[in-house]
């Protein structure tokens, strides 16, 4: 599926739902016991989601679309550390 777009389905910390992206790097678990699809969007920032919190779409359907959740950010003008919104068991 490398090479392939994909399109979130389901909010993804801070891309909402929505947002496109190339598919330049998957796991299906086995490494990191985690499946997910990673990849940039049109303007190089990088979407990491897992594997049901996204579609495959066709070559055609991209555009390039995408959407940012700016009222996520922390007190101070600090941002988040990325453990305070990874999954992580």
């Amino acid at each position: 599926m490398i090479g392939s777009y994909a399109q979130l389905k389901r909010n993804s910390y801070p891309f909402l739902r929505g947002t496109q992206f190339k598919i330049e790097n998957e796991d299906d678990g086995m490494w990191s016991l985690y499946a997910f699809f990673q990849g940039p969007t049109k303007d190089g920032e990088i979407v990491t989601c897992e594997w049901n919190e996204c579609d495959l779409i066709e070559d055609s359907e991209y555009i390039g679309t995408v959407f940012k959740d700016d009222s996520i950010s922390a007190k101070n003008g600090n941002h988040e550390q990325w453990w305070e919104f990874t999954k992580y068991p």
